[in-house]
């Protein structure tokens, strides 16, 4: 969800917030439950 569709909407809205950067790093197949999979609290 992120990655797709809701994260491009809010990429483009808070690119409009001056003096603000955006990164989406999305990963496929992986959430905050699944630090086996992915950690994203580490990284």
């Amino acid at each position: 969800m992120v990655l797709e569709g809701f994260g491009i909407a809010l990429q483009r809205r808070l690119k409009q917030v001056a003096g603000l950067s955006v990164t989406r790093e999305g990963k496929y197949s992986t959430g905050l439950t699944r630090p086996d999979y992915f950690d994203w609290l580490a990284t």
